[in-house]
């Protein structure tokens, strides 16, 4: 985001990048955090996710959080979906922080369950 960067802040910026290098080594993650905090849609992922979108990462906008409550991510399903419409086949991972060490096991485990819901 435009706060970390100055260059590359949206999920466009990267696409355009790995078309100009036009090497097989270069490719696109998005991360559903900064898609979200730079106001794109998921549908930015039509332009060239089917064959640029090597990973995704997802964290609960607010506080960059594990995502364990959904109704806070009202995008998530349609970022879904769209990982679905363009044949996504790779990886997701979570980036985020816990409230505290010893509340990690419970976050993580809601985080994965909210995402095996929505991602299917």
């Amino acid at each position: 985001n435009r706060g970390e960067t100055n260059m590359l802040n949206h999920f466009s910026d990267g696409v355009r990048m790995a078309r100009t290098v036009d090497h097989p080594n270069v490719r696109v993650l998005c991360d559903y955090y900064h898609l979200r905090f730079e106001g794109d849609s998921p549908s930015v992922l039509l332009d060239g996710g089917r064959e640029l979108l090597v990973h995704t990462h997802i964290s609960q906008l607010e506080g960059r959080r594990y995502p364990t409550d959904l109704s806070l991510e009202p995008t998530l399903p349609e970022y879904a979906g769209v990982l679905r419409q363009i044949g996504y086949a790779g990886g997701v991972s979570v980036e985020s922080k816990v409230d505290a060490p010893e509340h990690w096991e419970e976050q993580a485990a809601l985080a994965l369950a909210n995402l095996r819901q929505v991602l299917g």
